[in-house]
């Protein structure tokens, strides 16, 4: 069983654990999009050649992670999304893919 695979029907036990079968909607048949889970931390984002979108947080609204995921989660394209500070003010990039990780001095998240 790879990690990008659904779980097939009738799978039981490793690598499978309880909570990841608790994430799949009954009747979907396993096909859904799950919920966003933490790649990395820190100085890291994705590479800018697969950049779609920059967003700040600015005096009329907040970007707050669940706002930049909904964000990502509304546009097609969007398969990756890095949210945290870059100088101080709260950041939202979305990606459309993520071959690899660079180190960006400034930011944070």
């Amino acid at each position: 069983l790879h990690p990008c695979d659904g779980i097939p029907d009738g799978w039981e036990g490793p690598p499978v654990s309880p909570e990841a079968r608790e994430v799949i909607p009954p009747k979907s048949g396993n096909k859904f999009v799950p919920p966003a889970f933490e790649l990395v931390k820190g100085q890291m984002v994705c590479d800018m050649a697969y950049l779609i979108d920059v967003q700040f947080e600015s005096a009329d609204e907040t970007m707050e992670q669940k706002v930049c995921e909904s964000r990502c989660r509304s546009e097609p394209a969007c398969r990756f999304f890095w949210h945290g500070t870059q100088h101080d003010t709260n950041t939202c990039r979305m990606y459309s893919d993520c071959h690899n990780l660079v180190r960006e001095f400034g930011i944070e998240g």
